[in-house]
């Protein structure tokens, strides 16, 4: 991280104007600590796991060199048709932007010129090598092997070396138009075409210049071979060294084993791929048997693949990558036969299938298909002396796949759509290029499943039978087919490719949705990022009531509605499948504050000119201007576009969504009205009046610097806002050698404040490890957001430059009335504030601000004193608070008191119901003696507090109970930690002498058993110990409880995310991280105890069988523990589901039966989980939920 004395922000107000560099410079003198918490620009859960390996098998036949698709079209060489892209599927298309191919560095190949465009935009220089003056030398290519424009072989000689025009001409195109005179309406006749001669202003399309367009389309797309490697480029260039890449021709005898897909490797990669020639047959069957043998071998698996005593890796995963224009015509292996239409044996799984039978829709009553070699490679095991350790990829868990009225572990299993397989395997990606076959894909795909249709033979020369066994080959893999029919899909084809692995092999996701109960219009929102490009995607997903989503079951997710990534970026958006159009960068509403603290557009010329934003956007080589167009869309300066940009790369304008929480804003929706100390509650009413029909929001941070406002009907942005405090470090996004950051990474809350008379809708987001500040916005009214209106929008920033000891703002704000009368924000101080960085704080104190929600000055600071000085550890590491929880004790919307915990384990206690603010102070203690209502610990060990408290009233009616877990999980040592972690919850008594206590004092309940619940899925039990709450009386019996707690059992386990009350329950998810890399990045529990006395609950809250009901069927058995000599069963009271990785706090929605609720979790595979529960609504609870 790159956290020193240049990252602090503009600040005029503190330093005068000037950007200063150090502490020492100031004049400041700050203690010198001698450690700080560590902290992770990264994702911890991206450093664990193992690189895949990608095996690409490329198509160099000879027909790769012909200049039309599909192959029927090869007849009609001098017509009209074959000069549009309607007819001839590889022509030109004035629709579709012929982006430039790349090489390793993701550097473009450059734009062709019009009037010397290149005759092999791969081989410009070598032999053979020529250019055309497309203006006045152009003729369209059609066939051959040899075939040039170069030299004197512009000659048609026979059909493998043809032209489509018997003499060269200014460049053109057809446009098919049924309005024309003649014409028929059909594609096949000539009548139907118009002619349009290139010009730079000819397009009918997105380009600005056709002379450019259709020079890089010649010049990179106009054959087979050319498209292919174009396309090739473009999808493996987002590829890390987190992949092992290896490459094949299918004409080639040598397959280039698996690399570390960097340097050497990387360079000869892409060499190889601009070298593919075209010439032979298509010997596709062989090429696929070469790399399941090599798969079959032992360096694949290692961590270095050329290296014999290298270690094997058991979970590594082998991917194979098919890319072909026609059907397999030579070559043929021996020892396979009819493999898909046979009895096999199925390697030991965690399914318990043991054999195979014949069935749909694998097998055939074809031999030594594509899909025979590919069941053969999928179902046998590569690697028998390996355990089976290779990660599941199975996303469907409800299809009833063999009709027989429920779905179990058979149908999981021989679902196509899941890979179920544990073993070392292959899985195949096939991709076909301008051909179809006897089937229609992938319309066929439920007749083939069900056996109503079988793959056809290719006896008697059917040969689309042979393009069918590349959509088989990739079913009995459970990989996936491709059919790309025109270059605009190829490329789209290879994206979606790599897409998948991606998604097989690591990103992440948060969520949040809009309602709380299902609707019509109930939608998921969720964020995501990939650790390739460091890029980002916001997805809405509607959740099924059952009738809005076709055959979506209730509460399942639906299709997605759209991507913001596409909507800012443009073009094919994989997500949604089509074509989406883009945001011009110069009409995007973004927003900041200037030198001066005043906001601003974030646009050049507003910055102040020789002021300090505009110098560190300038940084050396004085191109501010274009850094800061490029931070707001523009693409132009990026390396790949060819222009002699110096500029990252990216594939998508969206920065990466880690830990920001995508927030939900719709029309105001609270219920304030007016009492004697709350009199602005009158007019509350009126401001949801007015504002009843504002554009629903979602409002997420990206690690592009930006807080953004997307619209939930379309997804497109109305709003985005770089904080001020960030200005010194932006550039670096656009540096090509960029290591990721964060930026606006932190926590959001939003609430409807009033202030200067009126009610506002105000957000207020923190940094997370971006920063150590907050930022408030004003988002009352969206249809008023305009750069014109920054005043209005951006209310206030606070950083450590106004309170030094501010750190990382890692705490979530709470929004509240205070009982001065004002509307205040509420954080904690965060991690590391005696950072060296100009601003260090002087006593490392856990502290927590409380800031006027208008303006952002400071109210009060509240000050533990309990700071680096008391080091549990004995480091001097800073204290600091993150979880906060605000209570309201008697429903009159007014904050009254105040809970926090400290990194070193300390539960605070503040009294806030005095309307004079100097006598809101801990309430233990006293004076600059305030002492911890409890203090985390085990066996003299601090067990840190690193999320938000949840509150509740105690059953007695005297007092809250306070709920929360322990542990950190913000930086690589927390991988290794394996300290006992806990789970409290602790009776806040309120004032009746019970501060100072520790577990003690606490009712123990403990993890009882572990079980497999089903085969996806794990049971956990929790014990089930009565409490008795202490009364009060003197002596204390040992007997009488302040609370409860549970020590989590896994080495390394512990909660880092806020619970969640509900119905009398506590939720909440642990994590362990993992130690060995086949481990993953880690697993969750998500847990649900008695929210009285933490133990298991009465009736079954899991669905462990899967057959949607709960009831005693869910019950766990844990044996004879009474010795009757029965086997004992009891409700579960956690779950994980396997393969599932890290999950996130879950979302909860309510199902219209009013008994049952689905839970939503990310996961650390990117991907979100639904959870059928029982809601427990119908239970007695006694005691009012407070938070």
């Amino acid at each position: 991280m790159e956290k020193g004395c240049f990252r602090k922000g503009f600040n005029n107000r503190l330093l005068g104007g000037k950007l200063m560099f150090c502490a020492v410079i100031l004049g400041i003198s700050a203690q010198a600590f001698s450690a700080q918490h560590d902290l992770s620009d990264t994702p911890l859960f991206t450093l664990a796991g193992v690189d895949p390996n990608i095996v690409l098998t490329m198509d160099d036949s000879g027909s790769m060199a012909w200049s039309f698709m599909p192959t029927s079209v090869g007849d009609y060489p001098s017509t009209k048709r074959a000069k549009s892209a309607a007819f001839n599927k590889i022509y030109y298309d004035p629709n579709v932007l012929y982006e430039p191919p790349v090489d390793e560095n993701g550097v473009s190949l450059g734009n062709a010129s019009f009037t010397a465009a290149w005759d092999n935009g791969f081989n410009k220089t070598g032999s053979g090598s020529c250019t055309k003056d497309l203006s006045s030398n152009f003729r369209p290519s059609w066939g051959g092997i040899n075939q040039t424009h170069c030299g004197s072989s512009n000659n048609s000689d026979g059909f493998y070396n043809r032209y489509a025009a018997s003499s060269s001409e200014a460049a053109y195109y057809y446009l098919f138009d049924n309005s024309r005179s003649g014409c028929n309406g059909n594609l096949t006749d000539d009548d139907c075409y118009a002619k349009v001669v290139v010009s730079a202003t000819s397009g009918v399309g997105d380009t600005v210049d056709e002379q450019v367009n259709f020079a890089n389309w010649y010049s990179y797309y106009r054959k087979r071979v050319y498209v292919t490697k174009t396309a090739a480029t473009l999808a493996f260039e987002r590829f890390n060294s987190n992949i092992r890449v290896g490459y094949q021709r299918i004409n080639n005898s040598t397959l280039t084993g698996v690399q570390a897909f960097s340097g050497t490797r990387r360079n000869n990669f892409f060499d190889w791929l601009h070298d593919l020639p075209a010439s032979g047959g298509t010997p596709l069957l062989t090429a696929m048997d070469k790399v399941g043998e090599y798969f079959e071998g032992a360096a694949p698996y290692r961590d270095n693949p050329s290296d014999g005593t290298s270690t094997e890796r058991s979970c590594r995963q082998n991917f194979h990558i098919m890319m072909t224009d026609g059907e397999w015509n030579s070559g043929s292996p021996s020892g396979f036969g009819n493999v898909d239409n046979s009895s096999q044996t199925i390697p030991s799984n965690d399914y318990g299938v043991t054999t195979y039978s014949p069935t749909a829709p694998y097998r055939d009553g074809n031999s030594t298909y594509l899909g025979d070699i590919a069941f053969n490679y999928w179902f046998k095991d590569l690697r028998p002396s390996a355990a089976n350790n290779v990660p599941v990829n199975v996303s469907d868990l409800s299809t009833d796949i063999d009709g027989d009225g429920d779905t179990d572990n058979s149908d999981i299993f021989w679902n196509p759509i899941n890979d179920p397989a544990n073993w070392q395997h292959m899985v195949n990606f096939m991709i076909g290029l301008g051909v179809s076959g006897e089937r229609d894909f992938p319309d066929d795909y439920d007749d083939l499943l069900d056996g109503t249709l079988s793959w056809p033979s290719a006896s008697g020369g059917n040969d689309q039978a042979k393009i069918d066994d590349l959509w088989h080959a990739s079913i009995n893999s459970r990989g996936e087919y491709l059919s790309a029919q025109n270059p605009e899909e190829l490329v789209s084809a290879f994206t979606d490719v790599i897409n998948s692995v991606l998604d097989r092999t690591g990103s992440f996701a948060t969520a949040a949705l809009n309602s709380g109960t299902i609707s019509s219009d109930t939608a998921l929102f969720f964020a995501r990022f990939t650790t390739n490009d460091w890029t980002g995607n916001l997805i809405a997903q509607p959740i099924s009531d059952g009738t809005n989503c076709g055959p979506v079951a209730l509460g399942n997710i639906c299709a997605s509605a759209w991507d913001a990534a596409c909507g800012l970026t443009g073009g094919f958006c994989p997500e949604l499948g089509k074509r989406v159009g883009k945001t011009r960068p110069t009409n995007r509403v973004i927003i900041t504050r200037n030198d001066d603290n005043n906001p601003i557009p974030f646009r050049w010329g507003s910055l102040k000119a020789g002021g300090d934003q505009r110098a560190s956007l300038n940084q050396s080589d004085s191109l501010g201007s274009k850094r800061l167009n490029y931070l707001r869309g523009a693409r132009g300066q990026e390396v790949a576009k060819g222009n002699g940009g110096i500029f990252r790369n990216r594939k998508s304008v969206l920065g990466d969504i880690i830990s920001s929480i995508p927030t939900y804003v719709g029309p105001p929706g609270r219920f304030y009205f007016a009492s004697t100390d709350f009199p602005e509650g009158a007019s509350y009413a009126a401001f949801k009046t007015t504002y009843k029909n504002r554009d629903p929001m979602v409002y997420v941070g990206s690690n592009n610097a930006m807080m953004h406002g997307f619209k939930t009907e379309n997804g497109r942005e109305k709003l985005a806002y770089v904080p001020a405090t960030l200005f010194s470090n932006i550039w670096q996004l656009t540096k090509t050698d960029y290591s990721h950051r964060n930026f606006v990474d932190g926590p959001i809350t939003e609430n409807d404040v009033h202030y200067n008379s009126a009610w506002h809708s105000l957000l207020v987001s923190g940094l997370g490890t971006g920063g150590q500040g907050y930022f408030a916005l004003d988002i009352t009214n969206p249809a008023a957001f305009t750069e014109a209106n920054a005043a209005s929008i951006a209310r206030w920033e606070f950083t450590d430059s106004d309170d030094a000891d501010l750190g990382y703002s890692f705490s979530k704000p709470s929004l509240v009335r205070l009982t001065n009368g004002k509307w205040g924000v509420i954080v904690g101080n965060g991690l590391n504030s005696t950072e060296t960085d100009g601003n260090a704080s002087s006593t490392g104190n856990a502290v927590i601000f409380i800031l006027d929600a208008e303006t952002g000055a400071l109210i009060k600071k509240l000050d533990t004193n309990v700071g680096a000085a008391d080091d549990p550890k004995g480091l001097s590491r800073p204290n600091g608070i993150i979880g906060t929880s605000v209570v309201d004790e008697n429903g009159d919307f007014i904050a009254d008191r105040l809970y926090a915990g400290d990194l070193f384990g300390n539960v605070w206690a503040f009294d806030l119901s005095n309307s004079n603010v100097s006598q809101w102070a801990s309430d233990y203690g006293s004076g600059n003696n305030p002492q911890p209502l409890f203090s985390a610990e085990i066996s003299g060990v601090a067990q840190p507090i690193t999320s938000d408290l949840k509150v509740k009233t105690h059953p007695s009616s005297e007092g809250f109970l306070i709920y929360f877990g322990t542990g950190k999980y913000l930086g690589k040592s927390d991988l290794t930690d394996t300290s006992q972690q806990t789970f409290y919850a602790i009776w806040d008594r309120m004032g009746n002498s019970s501060n100072g206590f520790n577990r003690t004092r606490l009712l123990e309940q403990t993890v009882t058993a572990h079980s497999t619940a089903s085969t996806d899925l794990r049971a956990r039990v929790v014990s089930k110990n009565s409490i008795q709450w202490d009364n009060g009386s003197n002596p204390v019996e040992s007997t009488e409880k302040l609370g409860w707690y549970i020590d989590l059992p896994e080495s390394g386990e512990r909660v880092h995310q806020a619970p969640t009350l509900r119905d009398g329950r506590v939720i909440f998810v642990s994590v362990t991280p993992a130690t060995d890399p086949c481990a993953g990045e880690g697993t969750s529990w998500l847990m649900e105890v008695d929210a009285f006395d933490g133990g298991r609950l009465d009736e079954s809250v899991f669905d462990f069988n899967k057959d949607r009901a709960f009831n005693d069927a869910d019950m766990i058995n844990i044996g004879d523990i009474d010795g009757d000599g029965q086997d004992n069963y009891v409700h579960g009271s956690g779950i994980q589901r396997k393969n599932a990785g890290i999950l996130s706090r879950p979302g909860i929605i309510n199902h219209p039966d009013g008994r049952t609720e689905s839970k939503y979790v990310t996961t650390s595979k990117g991907k979100v989980e639904s959870i059928l529960e029982d809601s427990g609504r119908n239970r007695q609870t006694p005691w009012r939920e407070i938070r």
